[in-house]
């Protein structure tokens, strides 16, 4: 009310008889207002209790003036003043308006999605942004497929897609939008980059962190492992964090994305692989069948957009 308390210091430092003038205020400002005359009308308030509202109802006329204009000096942006009755008096309720209430479900849908070493920016990507090509053809029906079953029967298990390709065509986004349209379904998505979680886990040994981080993924409601089979060949990052994490997902029947540049063979052959150039087969294998579990593996073909867009 602070416009209101200006012109009444105004009047009361200028003029002896600023009490009137404030009366004629009122009703050049107030009671003339059509607004104001159909609430009154429409509520039936008596004289007094008019008389008693006048600083509320002015204080509405003025608000509502500013929200017209947009002016950024009222009292609550994002809200709109309305007029209400309450024990007989003119208060003054501020709503929000549809553009904070988009603004508000906007950010409540990406607190329903978490990225771990990937871009925020993928929270952002819907379906409306995926380009609809033949060669997106079946991934896209397989994860629109999830989308409704998992969503018709939350409880029962749903295969997730193990996508592979080459760099750049989009398999990251289009997990993205898969995450971003469960999220308008009230579920949550993890998002995970893989090789760089990989890497940041050996550091979490000297903190004995490791098994915190194992279950962030394990209770993922919906978990994306992303460019599985990037990272640097590690038998204890296979046995001691990547099995634990599928093993217990498969047992939870907990839906489970993949994106890779490798075929599930291709993956397979690369798990085999230890640091000291030791083939470890049985090893790979008992991943693999955890990951063919979860997910049906889909060849994603198509452009390198990446190159494209520079």
């Amino acid at each position: 009310m602070s416009d209101f308390q200006e012109a009444l210091s105004k009047l009361g430092a200028n003029l002896p008889n600023w009490q009137d003038k404030y009366q004629a205020l009122i009703q050049e400002k107030v009671l003339t207002d059509q607004e104001i005359q159909a609430f009154i009308a429409q509520n039936q308030l008596t004289e007094i209790e008019v008389e008693n509202s006048l600083s509320k109802l002015y204080e509405y006329v003025l608000e509502r003036d500013k929200f017209l204009k947009q002016d950024s000096n009222r009292v609550a942006n994002g809200y709109q003043p309305k007029l209400v009755l309450n024990h007989h008096y003119v208060d003054v309720s501020y709503v929000p308006t549809s553009d904070l209430l988009a603004q508000q479900r906007a950010l409540e849908l990406k607190k329903r999605i978490t990225t771990l070493y990937l871009p925020s920016g993928l929270k952002n990507v819907g379906f409306s942004d995926i380009e609809r090509t033949a060669e997106r053809k079946s991934a896209l029906n397989a994860i629109l497929d999830f989308i409704e079953d998992f969503s018709a029967h939350p409880k029962d298990f749903h295969k997730g897609v193990y996508l592979y390709g080459t760099f750049g065509v989009g398999k990251t986004y289009l997990l993205a939008a898969l995450a971003n349209e469960l999220a308008q379904r009230n579920t949550e998505t993890l998002l995970v980059h893989f090789p760089t979680f990989a890497q940041k886990i050996k550091s979490a040994i000297k903190e004995d962190k490791v098994s915190v981080h194992i279950d962030t993924l394990n209770q993922a409601q919906v978990l994306v492992l992303d460019d599985i089979g990037a990272e640097s060949p590690s038998g204890w990052i296979r046995d001691e964090i990547l099995q634990p994490i599928l093993t217990h997902r498969m047992q939870e029947n907990m839906p489970t994305f993949f994106t890779s540049n490798l075929n599930m063979n291709e993956l397979e052959l690369k798990l085999a692989q230890a640091m000291r150039g030791v083939e470890e087969i049985w090893p790979a294998k008992r991943v693999m069948e955890r990951v063919r579990y979860l997910a049906k593996e889909i060849h994603l073909m198509g452009d390198n957009r990446r190159e494209s867009d520079n």
